[in-house]
């Protein structure tokens, strides 16, 4: 048992040593920076069809067949790009019209309390 604590024990010095030489983690970095916070694409949404999803690619959205994989592009990202901006909205979420003619984006969203609450939306 002692062998093992002294072999335990001399792992961990070893580990520990490369750990000492990474940047020190603050407060700040995790609540106001938001450093480790994540930014993934919006949850792909499932079509009427069924047999579809609709996502946000570096195309634009797109929709998906689920069977085949087929994409087709429903709003480029050019559509996505405001006047006088050249790179396009980050899009934190959408949601159709019932017609389908019309999409609300969400967008520049900001954390207030525990969740995105704030942000801005365009149709």
């Amino acid at each position: 048992m002692k062998r093992f604590l002294s072999a335990a024990f001399a792992a961990l010095i070893l580990i520990s040593g490369p750990l000492s030489a990474q940047p020190e983690l603050t407060l700040e970095d995790l609540y106001k920076k938001g450093t480790f916070r994540g930014r993934g694409a919006p949850v792909p949404t499932w079509m009427e069809d069924g047999v579809s999803y609709s996502t946000m690619t570096d195309e634009g959205l797109v929709r998906i067949s689920a069977a085949t994989g087929e994409k087709t592009v429903l709003v480029p990202t050019s559509a996505f790009t405001p006047a006088g901006s050249d790179t396009p909205l980050r899009v934190d979420s959408y949601q159709w019209s019932a017609d389908k003619s019309r999409l609300v984006v969400y967008t520049n969203s900001r954390r207030v309390w525990r969740r995105n609450t704030r942000g801005d939306y365009w149709i």
